[in-house]
């Protein structure tokens, strides 16, 4: 697939918008760990796509690194409270499902590479980590952005995707990440 074909099948998914961008245009920020410690989404130290388990700062950007490419992909939600988890959450739950069903599409189309999603992974609920056992499905645990502390905003900049944050609408990212 060429990587216009890769953007529409993101369009014809569902996304709002989706770019590709190298992934030398990344900008990651350590500091970002500190989300992921607060443990605001009950992940930390219970799924093994989120820190601690998922890999240190260093290691989750040498990760995102080893590939040349990534696709962004973008929802846009209205809530009547974004900071509302309980409202927020069937709408990240709908992105990742998006996401989930694209990369699947991709990977079948003979394109191997990284997915991150919106939140830590969902696929097992609850993660095997949580039962003391290992991974189901380690080729489909995406960790999140925060994870590799990526600096979404920055990432948006370098697609040139529309960005929306304001009490009652806001983005959420995916990302696909590849090598030609």
């Amino acid at each position: 697939m060429t990587h216009q074909e890769i953007i529409q099948a993101a369009l014809d998914e569902g996304f709002e918008d989706a770019a590709i961008i190298e992934t030398k245009e990344f900008v990651f920020c350590k500091e970002f760990r500190a989300c992921c410690e607060e443990n605001r989404c009950g992940k930390y130290g219970a799924n093994y796509s989120c820190p601690p388990d998922c890999g240190t700062f260093e290691e989750m950007r040498d990760k995102a690194l080893r590939y040349k490419y990534a696709l962004v992909m973008t929802t846009i939600w209205e809530a009547n409270d974004v900071m509302d988890e309980y409202e927020t959450k069937p709408m990240k739950s709908a992105h990742n499902t998006m996401s989930r069903s694209l990369i699947d599409r991709l990977r079948k189309a003979g394109i191997q590479g990284l997915g991150m999603t919106a939140g830590g992974c969902s696929k097992c609920n609850p993660c095997a980590k949580v039962e003391g056992k290992p991974c189901r499905f380690p080729e489909e645990a995406y960790s999140c952005m925060s994870a590799y502390c990526l600096n979404v905003v920055k990432l948006n900049e370098a697609a040139g995707l529309k960005f929306v944050s304001d009490m009652n609408r806001f983005s959420m990212y995916s990302l696909f990440l590849f090598d030609d």
